[in-house]
């Protein structure tokens, strides 16, 4: 590191003074359905049984390991559970904690190889990456997997033989977040080609020895406590929203919705203009290799988006990485002297989207929070009112009311986003095993409560025709409906 001692000053005190800026608002901005969808299923793990075999019968649409993280946090702040606002910042915190532990370890690896980067800018540029992402894509699974793959690429920069074993360890754990997050694999093996080519390709057989090592690992521990990965994979698949459509139009999709990332993960702004010059600086160099590798990282950190054929912005997160090596390269390229001037044109940029579209003070912040203090004081009237037994098995129609509730579900599937495919929109999903196994365990249920949200829920016989049989409403909220068995009106 070449930097004069007064420009690794300034680059302090802008980490300093940026970054608390960025970790109150990524604390403060609330809760997302799908969160709350996760934090739910950790809810209801202990209605299960023991550890670890609990944690794979609670039911969300993800796979173990992103069970795994939401169940670790909820115990770790359960005794802050009824307090929604003390469990998000302790949960977030907590996260908060490793995203700079991680960033702290890559940019100490990234500076040991990059003798022209400074290891605050690094840190910096790094860190403001998760914290100043949108709501909508914080604690998604390709988070916490772009968090791995950063964390990974240190590890693999290392000198260290174990911490290129644990680089394959947790890349392995990539695809155990939701499966098309593998394509976190070669997006760390090529970011490391592009950091370090001279040493990459003989560090990797320690990593593969990692990656095997936890397949295995993996394999055991399946066959002893996780006998419902591969049937909710399976069944993952079958309920999946994917639109069917062509290579084709899934690209022009991609090309409409290529705005979303830049404005929901401000550091993408700065990432696609970096990599615009470093593609054109290897163009003119005649470095083609170089230029292919860059591209290929945007790819592969696409093909998560194409293959699920939402076009959402937390789909969109994994560019976190192709993003933060775009502005490391370019740094390290036409900064190497100054790198003062490039952050402050990185953060810049950043910052001015984070705080437009993306931060707390923005007005969708404000409609997310009024929209979740209204779910938590319609729950507290139900749980005071209507349902009043905390351990009683009712039946969740409904994405996010066991969170609020955390009352036993019935039905295991119904406690994560999965009937509302079956909605006049998506009729053809009532024609897979999964849809009708659900169906059945709904026809099946005889006990006291259902929790709907209607809109949701949608027309779904002969269910509709159950509840208004065998059911009445006693409750009718902005959020749910609450039937309790009896004569109907």
């Amino acid at each position: 590191m070449n930097l004069p001692q007064k420009n690794d000053l300034y680059l302090l005190v802008l980490t300093i003074v940026t970054l608390p800026i960025t970790i109150y608002s990524y604390l403060m901005v609330g809760f997302t359905v799908n969160t709350h969808n996760f934090f739910g299923a950790a809810k209801l793990v202990d209605f299960y049984g023991a550890f670890p075999s609990n944690v794979d019968m609670s039911w969300e649409s993800r796979p173990i390991i992103n069970r795994m993280v939401f169940y670790g946090l909820y115990k770790l702040f359960e005794p802050l559970k009824n307090n929604y606002f003390m469990f998000q910042i302790g949960t977030k915190a907590a996260v908060a904690i490793v995203i700079l532990c991680v960033c702290a370890y890559f940019a100490w690896m990234i500076c040991r190889k990059c003798e022209h980067l400074n290891v605050y800018a690094v840190f910096l540029v790094s860190a403001l990456s998760f914290f100043t992402l949108h709501a909508g894509c914080i604690l998604e699974a390709e988070f916490f997997a772009a968090l791995g793959a950063i964390f990974s690429i240190g590890l693999l920069l290392s000198d260290s033989k174990w911490a290129n074993g644990a680089a394959g360890v947790i890349l392995a754990g990539t695809f155990l977040v939701k499966g098309l997050t593998g394509m976190m694999i070669p997006v760390v093996l090529i970011s490391c080609f592009l950091l370090d080519k001279e040493n990459v390709l003989k560090k990797l057989k320690y990593a593969l020895w990692g990656m095997i090592t936890s397949v295995v690992a993996f394999a055991i521990s399946w066959y002893l406590w996780f006998p419902n990965f591969i049937p909710d994979i399976l069944y993952s698949f079958e309920i999946v929203n994917v639109p069917q459509n062509s290579l084709v139009v899934r690209t022009y999709w991609l090309i409409i919705a290529s705005s979303l990332p830049l404005w929901y993960i401000p550091i993408v702004c700065m990432g696609v203009i970096a990599s615009v010059y470093i593609i054109w600086g290897y163009i003119r160099s005649k470095k083609y290799l170089m230029v292919t590798s860059v591209i290929t990282l945007w790819v592969l950190a696409t093909v998560n988006v194409m293959i699920q054929g939402e076009f959402i912005a937390n789909h969109f997160t994994l560019w976190i990485v192709p993003s933060i090596i775009s502005i490391l390269l370019f740094l390290s390229i036409h900064y190497r002297n100054n790198n003062l001037t490039g952050v402050l044109v990185v953060v810049g940029i950043t910052l001015c989207v984070w705080f437009a579209m993306s931060s707390v003070w923005t007005s969708g912040s404000e409609i997310q929070t009024d929209s979740n203090n209204q779910r938590i004081m319609e729950a507290g009237v139900i749980k005071q009112n209507y349902i009043l037994d905390r351990g009683e098995t009712i039946l969740y129609l409904d994405y996010d009311s066991p969170y609020f509730l955390g009352n036993p579900t019935a039905c295991r599937h119904t406690t994560s986003p999965t009937m509302v495919l079956a909605t006049d929109i998506n009729r053809a999903i009532t024609n897979t095993q999964a849809y009708k196994d659900e169906m059945a365990c709904i026809m099946n249920y005889r006990g006291d409560y259902i929790v709907i949200r209607p809109e949701w829920f949608g027309t779904n016989e002969p269910a509709n025709s159950k509840i208004a049989k065998e059911y009445r409403m006693i409750y009718s909220g902005e959020n749910w409906d609450i039937y309790k068995k009896g004569d109907y009106i």
